[in-house]
């Protein structure tokens, strides 16, 4: 039983919740479309894949979206 408990709360700790991001240019007043996100997001997937040490990778995405309109919400 000791076991079930501290798997449950090693294993819980473990999963992460998707980031949620926000349109800050919203062109005509219309949030961009999901296509947009997904593409915006695997660039910077891309650009922040060699990561650099002390700088956390989530650290170096955000900063990559937030250059191109994005910003993380909940975190």
């Amino acid at each position: 039983m000791k076991l079930a408990i501290i798997m449950v709360v090693v294993l819980g700790g473990c999963a992460s919740k998707p980031t949620v991001f926000q349109d800050t240019l919203k062109p005509g007043g219309v949030e961009r479309p999901q296509a947009v996100l997904s593409a915006d997001s695997a660039a910077c997937d891309f650009a922040t894949n060699a990561l650099r040490p002390g700088i956390h990778f989530d650290t170096l995405h955000d900063q990559c979206m937030a250059g191109r309109g994005w910003v993380a919400v909940g975190r």
